[in-house]
């Protein structure tokens, strides 16, 4: 096992055996994506995660091809913060 040279997170769930990271479990979020090619259902998966040596937590959000979104919490809630401001599309 590599040593982990810092405390991990309380939310961390890694095995740092093989993982260089401190992450959370990932969570599975079904999506309509959209695109060039119309709208198709598939799945995306959410990560909470931080490199080790790094005090910047961030967030992985995509479906590890084409759709995807990492940035850091903070941009993560500011993002959230507008899409839950705006106005219902039904």
């Amino acid at each position: 096992m590599p040593a982990v040279a810092e405390n991990c997170p309380e939310w961390c769930e890694a095995d740092h055996t093989e993982l260089e990271r401190h992450r959370r479990a990932i969570v599975t979020i079904p999506v309509i994506a959209t695109g060039t090619e119309g709208a198709s259902a598939t799945e995306f998966m959410a990560e909470l995660y931080r490199e080790l040596g790094n005090s910047i937590s961030s967030i992985y959000i995509g479906d590890g091809q084409s759709h995807q979104i990492d940035v850091t919490v903070e941009s993560a809630r500011r993002i959230a913060g507008v899409i839950r401001s705006m106005p219902p599309t039904t």
